[in-house]
């Protein structure tokens, strides 16, 4: 990424066509595992209405794939194109996200290599404004470290994207090599919301359990990002790795606030647990940490959701994502009216390019 930009889309979902072009950048064995049980999402194919690209829509108001028509072209044509966005970051969808929820980690890593080959060749080549967070399966760090290792350094990849339930933390010492591999390439770390990783881990997406319907639990989505966020500050994993840092996709971010204020007065009363933390939790949080602004998620006055965009700074914190091509698609013509021109700069472009390709 370089300067001048002037719309940065840090999240856009891409797949193939089909499953069967996936296969060729699987191992043999792999490739027959995968021919007949098709992608691994737990729970069957998931979300999507097909198992390829065109399964993506909701019958959302972006257009749909035309007769023939690749993926890539799809993606040109309406967002690229159509919306005037310079830089899409690829984030992949369900399936990218599955393999860490995999019992087999041999398959899981497979799984993660072919996905990322598949990406650079099909995407990455098609078009020089995709960029792409890769993908690893967190279950196996040592397994993650090497693939980051392996494609990390290639010039479209510009994050290593972690599926958000795990079995520990994401800031536990167990996850180290993989900060470790993304330090030694300079790439920062993505997490995006996704139903693909449960799995093993066997975590409920609410803190209640297992909701009944979808609403349930994208009413409460953030929760599982704000436990996260907690464990990469207080496991002291900031500390560790000085250049660490960490983009929260599709979480919404209204919800900042209130846990920002909370990070504080816990530390305040409990820092005796923690005193390798010597200024408060929200100013870590704040340098280190970005999230996008899809969904917006606030009040109908917009002075009240400007009111909390000056709590967070928002104009240094927020960067555009439009959630492409899912059915709350964000374009960046209407996205956060309230902002001014300056700040709208940053959100559309600024920040992420300050936090994809820092100085």
């Amino acid at each position: 990424m370089t300067p001048g930009e002037t719309t940065v889309d840090v999240d856009v979902h891409h797949l193939y066509a089909d499953e069967s072009e996936l296969v060729p950048y699987l191992e043999e064995g792999y490739a027959e595992r995968f021919e007949e049980y098709g992608h691994p999402l737990v729970g069957g194919r998931g979300l999507n209405n097909s198992p390829g690209f065109e399964g993506l829509w909701s019958d959302g108001p972006a257009g749909r794939p035309r007769d023939g028509e690749t993926p890539t072209e799809t993606v040109r044509r309406e967002l690229l194109d159509g919306h005037g966005v310079e830089v899409a970051v690829l984030t992949g969808s369900e399936p990218f996200w599955a393999p860490s929820s995999m019992p087999t980690k041999p398959y899981a890593n497979a799984l993660c290599r072919a996905y990322n080959d598949y990406t650079i060749e099909h995407w990455l080549a098609a078009d020089d404004r995709f960029r792409y967070a890769m993908t690893v399966n967190h279950h196996d760090p040592a397994a993650a470290a090497a693939e980051i290792e392996r494609v990390g350094d290639h010039p479209g990849v510009v994050a290593v994207n972690l599926a958000p339930r795990t079995h520990r933390p994401l800031g536990n010492e167990a996850y180290h090599p993989i900060y470790e591999a993304c330090a030694a390439v300079g790439l920062p770390v993505t997490i995006h919301r996704g139903h693909g990783a449960g799995g093993i881990h066997k975590q409920p997406p609410t803190s209640a359990g297992y909701p009944t319907e979808g609403i349930e639990e994208r009413v409460v989505r953030h929760s599982q990002i704000q436990a996260q966020l907690s464990s990469f500050v207080f496991e002291g994993t900031f500390d560790t790795f000085p250049g660490l840092r960490v983009a929260c996709l599709e979480w919404g971010w209204t919800w900042l606030p209130a846990y920002l204020w909370r990070l504080d007065q816990e530390w305040k009363n409990m820092r005796t647990e923690v005193p390798w933390i010597e200024s408060p939790p929200s100013d870590l949080v704040l340098e280190r940490v970005r999230l996008d602004a899809q969904p917006v998620e606030g009040p109908s006055t917009s002075g009240h959701l400007a009111e909390t965009l000056d709590w967070i700074d928002g104009d240094r914190l927020l960067m555009y994502g439009s959630d492409f091509p899912r059915r709350d698609v964000d374009d960046p013509e209407t996205v956060l009216p309230s902002l001014s021109a300056s700040a709208r700069e940053r959100v559309l472009a600024g920040n992420a390019l300050e936090f994809f390709s820092p100085a």
